[in-house]
């Protein structure tokens, strides 16, 4: 039994320990997307996901760095006007977030997705998708309002 807790322990310092690699190559790329070195950026973004994908805990905190990874490469590639991969990342965020429940960043996929649709030229697509964003923040608004 203690053999048992024993390899369990080791599992779980092994996947804490990854998960801090994955938000320290999250961190450096943050750091070169803000020096607008959008390639070394998507280098260690790449890295980041790939160590999250080799952890096998689904918690929140993972969850939530995947949605901060895939939101942040949505930016990049909207920047770089590639908008068919910026729209696969964009969907990859708004998963991540409908799983997490969190409205506010719902809307912000929203607006995401809204501008790519606005940049290909589909401006009402562009308005509906705004609008929701808005419907969204404005419900998040009127909730706070109610604390």
């Amino acid at each position: 039994m203690s053999k048992k807790r024993s390899n369990q322990s080791k599992k779980r310092s092994i996947q804490s320990s990854k998960c801090e690699d994955a938000k320290n190559f999250y961190d450096a790329a943050l750091n070169s997307q803000e020096d607008n070195d959008d390639q070394q950026a998507l280098s260690y973004y790449t890295q980041a996901l790939d160590i999250v994908k080799s952890i096998d805990d689904t918690s929140q905190d993972i969850d939530q760095l995947r949605y901060d990874i895939f939101i942040s490469i949505c930016d990049i590639y909207i920047r770089q006007y590639n908008l068919t991969v910026a729209n696969e990342f964009v969907e990859k965020a708004l998963q991540m977030a409908q799983k997490l429940q969190k409205k506010d960043e719902i809307a912000q996929c929203l607006d995401r997705k809204s501008e790519i649709r606005d940049l290909k030229g589909d401006y009402d697509g562009a308005l509906s998708g705004y609008r929701s964003s808005i419907e969204i923040k404005l419900m998040i608004d009127k909730n706070e309002g109610l604390d």
